[in-house]
């Protein structure tokens, strides 16, 4: 089969030896090369091993015979889309806005319209002209899907050099609330550990030892601010910047986000109609200027209403 047939069709192949054992994800990215374990979480319609119905996660023995059926790729750039977005600030340099939860900053995982990025294109309408990135033009740093609030987009690749080199250099301050179950003992505290990608499941991290592979060192202050019931309000100050760190930092600690479909309990799943994570403030030093400016979000439905209801530390 030719890279051309492997698009949008039934790619078929047998395991061979150097395949026993291994995870269909991993033999079909890795050792056959039809996509990476990404693209095929995103594109893949439908997987058999030997006829019937398997799962990425299945590991596979010499001689199985495996079909994937493969979506068309995503385009290899974004489009413009009329989006409304909630801008906080704008110059001739950036753009800071206001992310909804349940909006993607950029096209991916067989996701290709209604991001942040196609919204952003439609904004700024020579947007992705200025960058060699198609998919991710201006994107400096990025929130979950699931959590909302401030975020902070160059308009050219000099304001983007320096924004991320803030970042690299940990000169940016981000502060989230998040409400949990839970109550954090001590009320004020820092988590230090680091973290790896969770081998049993590929979308999620985990907690780790600093010897496992790829591991990373993720810190994260909090403050008790409220509690109602059996939630507490927490403020959360990552110093680093690792992926999903807060969401499993709350989790390792027994104080699991509510709403949290990936790394909540089913009690926590259960207690919010959304994520409840929001990014409140992003201090940073806009391009030319010399001191750093705070940016705010105001927290959303319903964070307020149950910040209402609490009792208030």
């Amino acid at each position: 089969m030719t890279a051309s047939d492997r698009a949008g069709c039934l790619f078929r192949t047998t395991v061979a030896a150097a395949g026993a054992g291994l995870r269909v994800d991993v033999y079909l990215a890795d050792e056959v090369g039809l996509a990476n374990r990404s693209q095929l979480r995103g594109r893949l319609q439908k997987l058999q091993v030997n006829g019937a119905a398997a799962k990425l996660s299945r590991r596979l023995q010499q001689g199985d015979l495996v079909e994937a059926e493969l979506a068309p790729p995503p385009p290899s750039r974004a489009t413009a889309e009329p989006i409304p977005l909630v801008v906080i600030y704008e110059d001739d340099d950036v753009l800071v806005v206001d992310k909804p939860s349940g909006m993607a900053v950029h096209p991916g995982s067989g996701r290709h319209s209604g991001t942040l990025v196609n919204a952003l294109l439609h904004h700024v309408g020579s947007l992705g002209e200025r960058f060699d990135e198609p998919l991710r033009p201006g994107i400096v740093h990025r929130l979950d899907m699931d959590t909302s609030g401030v975020m902070i987009v160059a308009k050219h690749p000099r304001a983007h050099a320096d924004l991320a080199d803030q970042f690299r250099r940990r000169t940016v301050r981000k502060t989230y609330l998040a409400w949990v179950l839970g109550r954090p003992v001590p009320p004020i505290g820092r988590i230090d550990t680091h973290l790896a990608r969770d081998p049993r499941h590929p979308l999620r991290f985990r907690v780790s030892s600093g010897a496992a592979p790829r591991a990373r060192r993720a810190v994260t202050r909090y403050r008790l601010r409220a509690t109602l019931s059996e939630r507490s309000l927490l403020l959360l100050r990552p110093l680093t910047g690792r992926t999903h760190q807060l969401r499993v930092h709350c989790s390792w600690r027994a104080l699991p986000i509510a709403g949290d479909p990936l790394y909540g309990s089913a009690q926590s799943r259960s207690a919010a109609p959304r994520l409840m994570l929001h990014a409140r403030h992003l201090r940073i030093r806009l391009p030319g200027q010399v001191e750093p400016t705070l940016f705010s979000s105001p927290p959303p439905e319903p964070f307020p209403t149950w910040r209402a209801a609490a009792e208030v530390t």
